[in-house]
């Protein structure tokens, strides 16, 4: 399949609800601190806040698998958007208010998000890969992680704009906004993705080797292990978990 084939068949069902996702968390996450502090917390507490939300995301991974595997890819992006849609109104509830105990539900909202972006990470790499061939799947990753990209960008430039002229929690109405058009493109009938070839990759594998000739395949000798390098292993590591680290710091400390 051509590329431009493989990317209007993914566009709508995959590409499309990625990409507003990406904006919907790319206007939220340079506020975020921003908003703690507002509703009356520390630099401190506001910064502990991301902190927080990170250790709920990994601590979660499993169990957003689980999920997956119990309600199929696609149901799992569906939950996952309507419960990050539900916790953002949330959010933009308390920042409306700004009274006694906003923070506090600031802080729910927030942490409820967290596993539901984790849902819907796992949910849309899954889908991705169920839905195209084999020798596709990179590219149909690369695109996927693609839109997500340009989302984190536009997110903030729009909300940006917002902040001129409206209040903070203006940036969380673009957000939900993003998460109800999501959910009306994969409820759509254009939000399924179009068949007419393999949709796992082990069919085409299988015809490719079945429509080869009469003869039975000859017997393919397994490759043997190589030793693993750990302190190469160890060495690569350090050098991504401290490259995620400045990654995931970064928006917190300009904010700061």
């Amino acid at each position: 399949m051509r590329a431009p084939t493989l990317y209007r068949r993914l566009f709508w069902p995959i590409l499309a609800p990625s990409l507003l996702i990406g904006v919907a968390g790319g206007a939220a996450v340079p506020v975020q601190v921003l908003a703690a502090m507002q509703l009356g917390a520390s630099a401190s507490l506001a910064a502990a806040i991301v902190a927080i939300l990170g250790g709920i995301g990994l601590a979660t991974t499993v169990h957003a698998g689980r999920l997956i595997d119990r309600v199929g890819d696609k149901h799992a992006m569906l939950l996952a958007t309507t419960v990050i849609g539900s916790f953002t109104l949330v959010t933009v509830a308390a920042l409306a208010w700004g009274g006694r105990g906003a923070l506090a539900l600031f802080m729910a909202a927030s942490f409820g998000r967290a596993p539901a972006m984790n849902v819907w990470s796992l949910a849309r790499q899954a889908y991705t890969a169920d839905h195209v061939e084999a020798h596709e799947v990179g590219r149909a990753m690369t695109a996927l992680g693609g839109t997500m990209r340009v989302g984190n960008l536009i997110g903030p430039l729009v909300g940006g704009v917002l902040l001129l002229w409206l209040p903070l929690w203006s940036v969380y109405v673009l957000s939900v906004a993003c998460a109800v058009l999501t959910v009306a493109i994969l409820y759509s009938p254009t939000g399924a993705v179009a068949e007419g070839s393999s949709t796992s990759s082990g069919n085409g594998i299988e015809g490719s080797l079945a429509g080869s000739g009469d003869s039975p395949a000859e017997p393919v000798e397994a490759t043997p292990m190589v030793g693993v390098r750990w302190s190469a292993v160890i060495l690569a590591g350090v050098a991504i978990t401290t490259l995620a680290a400045a990654r995931v710091a970064q928006p917190v400390i300009v904010q700061l």
